[in-house]
């Protein structure tokens, strides 16, 4: 098979793995070895072992053995690297070692597996008010416990050991409502000695509170905020699903990749893709999840392609890519907000709609950040700011230097926790921070 550099490129999660990975491939001396199925080899790292890195040749999928959350990494983008810049008839064949092997016939074995029926729209609706009725009786459980919460005290709440936490956070995953065990995880992180720590305790069990009491009235609210209801509950929608609901909101846009985010537990690592439609202005939040590490769509930040989206209908922007059709160039304006007091009116409309919402993007003309004693503000051209969370001297560096203390169109999120500056538009490029 041919692979061009600029294929292997298009691959990378940001520019700075395309620069280590090329540096890798400019400084290994490379001992790669092929078979029919695949690539690989051991690349010196920082630790005294070297890194075992395949790639799937028939697809172009990569395994890496370093610790790195970014996928592909810099060690598989230097081997893809290697073989844009070789033929096949240059690598040296050999027999495939087992951990090539079982890596490869995981991945042929999930490819063959026969695809199940998709449902059909009688199956969607009827799974819908059968999870409904059940969790009636599933949410007693909740109001048992805040209705002791306040019998109790919330005083009593630090004498509580992790297992009693633990305990609460596992019925929730066996009554089927596994999402809501965050709020008990949450109870559990409490430092009870902070001065903050009842305000944080009343926190949660409002948010609680809420929930309890938007789920009686499942059948009194609107679609959305149902659909957003049943993301907090854990009623993740399969894609399948998703795909067979004639009903389903579609977007068809140009859409830009604003910032990639990857966390890892355990085995499991998940993947938000923040996107923005260059000609409707509205968002799109891709969340996958993979157990290798691997996943069946690569995005690259600041890239652009045209697709049609599906929504998954709630009040948070998730949706999947129906179809994805060519890359294309963004439009030089991407017409962002005039000022934070407009994307403040559209963070405090979503609260209203529904306290509980997760968080809310927009994206703002002509910011500045500028430093505050210890915090850092984000300021607009009229002189109004807010504070930014998670932003300290290493990100405002990398800001200055990238923006050369220059204004720039910023994508910001609204969460519970504060506002956060999520990527910039700076000189025709977004650049996630």
């Amino acid at each position: 098979m041919t692979v061009t550099h600029a294929q292997i490129e298009a691959l990378a999660p940001d520019q700075a793995s395309n620069k280590n990975a090329m540096t890798i491939f400019n400084k290994t001396p490379w001992e790669v070895y092929r078979s029919d199925r695949a690539l690989w080899s051991a690349i010196k790292g920082s630790g005294s072992r070297p890194y075992l890195c395949a790639m799937d040749i028939s697809s172009i999928a990569f395994k890496c053995s370093c610790p790195s959350r970014k996928f592909p990494c810099k060690h598989g983008l230097a081997l893809g690297f290697y073989l844009a810049h070789h033929t096949i008839e240059q690598i040296a064949a050999a027999e495939e070692p087992e951990w090539v092997k079982e890596w490869i016939d995981k991945r042929s074995a999930k490819a063959a597996a026969p695809k199940a029926p998709p449902k059909t729209q009688e199956q969607i609706e009827q799974k819908s008010l059968s999870r409904w009725e059940s969790l009636q009786s599933d949410i007693e459980y909740i109001e048992l416990f805040l209705s002791d919460a306040m019998k109790g005290g919330i005083l009593e709440f630090a004498n509580k050991d992790a297992a009693y936490w633990q305990n609460h956070a596992k019925a929730m995953v066996d009554k089927k409502i596994a999402g809501l065990n965050r709020y008990f995880n949450a109870l559990a992180s409490i430092d009870y000695g902070a001065a903050t720590h009842r305000e944080q305790i009343l926190g949660v069990l409002t948010s609680l509170h809420l929930i309890v009491r938007a789920a009686r009235s499942h059948d009194k609210i609107s679609d959305e905020v149902r659909g957003e209801l049943e993301q907090i509950l854990g009623w993740n929608r399969t894609r399948q699903e998703l795909l067979a609901d004639t009903g389903a909101k579609m977007s068809e846009d140009r859409w830009h990749v604003v910032s990639i985010r990857y966390d890892e537990l355990d085995n499991l690592t998940s993947r938000r893709v923040y996107l923005y439609g260059v000609e409707s202005g509205s968002w799109a939040l891709i969340l996958d999840f993979s157990y290798n590490g691997i996943f069946e769509k690569l995005y690259m930040e600041g890239e652009c392609f045209k697709a049609k989206l599906l929504y998954f209908g709630s009040l948070q922007p998730r949706a999947i890519v129906k179809v994805k059709g060519e890359k294309c160039a963004p439009d030089d304006v991407l017409n962002p907000l005039p000022d934070l007091t407009l994307a403040q009116e559209r963070f405090n409309n979503a609260r209203d709609t529904f306290p509980l919402l997760y968080e809310e993007l927009a994206f703002v003309a002509e910011l500045r950040v500028v430093q505050s004693g210890h915090s850092y503000l984000l300021v607009d051209t009229a002189g109004r700011y807010v504070p930014i969370e998670s932003f300290g001297d290493e990100k405002y560096l990398k800001l200055l230097i990238l923006t050369r203390g220059e204004r720039f169109d910023g994508f910001v999120v609204k969460s519970a926790e504060g506002y956060r500056l999520l990527a910039i538009h700076y000189d025709q490029r977004t650049l996630s921070l």
